[in-house]
């Protein structure tokens, strides 16, 4: 969780320190990095009407699979 933390959000980049969002509640390693903006804004958030969501074209699997790109080259360099 401290990783997921510490990446930039996965819909529109905003520099860590990121929240833990949980794709599947209770599913620890599942988890993608979102600013408090589109984690919880009832406006862009993904628990309210997901309009950065929209707008960068984003699902809860295409930001997984950018969090691991991210991740695994991280660990690369």
């Amino acid at each position: 969780m401290a990783a997921i933390k510490g990446l930039p959000c996965g819909v529109c980049d905003a520099p860590a320190p990121s929240e833990a969002h949980h794709i599947q509640p209770k599913l620890h390693y599942i988890t993608i990095p979102l600013c408090a903006e589109c984690h919880r804004s009832d406006k862009d958030g993904i628990h309210g009407a997901r309009m950065n969501w929209k707008f960068f074209k984003k699902t809860e699997l295409s930001v997984l699979n950018d969090t691991i790109e991210r991740w695994t080259n991280e660990d690369n360099s």
